[in-house]
């Protein structure tokens, strides 16, 4: 894992994706990425943290999406961005609060 990371740092490999989420919420996602294709334990994180829906308060991702496949708001549009990334190959990816300008490492 360290070299993977390592190798993905050195050559700038790792995208960086803006969210305008609470940090509490991106440390959720970042310590479990199961959300990312298990539908179930989406359901679960939008439950548990209503602002991915859309509704609770706002929320944006930089670099777009529509709702989609992801569910709708701000959480599907992540989602589905992140999904991508981890379609294309991507291991890792940064997620860029910008509430409180602090990054969050997703290993994917």
């Amino acid at each position: 894992m360290e070299s993977d990371l390592r190798h993905a740092f050195l050559s700038n490999s790792i995208p960086t994706i803006a969210v305008d989420l609470p940090s509490t919420v991106l440390a959720t996602l970042s310590a479990d990425t199961n959300w990312i294709h298990n539908t179930e334990n989406w359901k679960n994180l939008v439950n548990e943290h209503p602002i991915l829906s859309g509704s609770g308060g706002g929320g944006n991702v930089s670099g777009g999406g529509s709702g989609g496949s992801g569910g709708g708001g701000v959480g599907g549009s992540l989602r589905e961005v992140v999904g991508k990334k981890k379609g294309e190959g991507c291991k890792w990816v940064v997620l860029f609060g910008v509430r409180d300008d602090r990054p969050f490492l997703v290993r994917l």
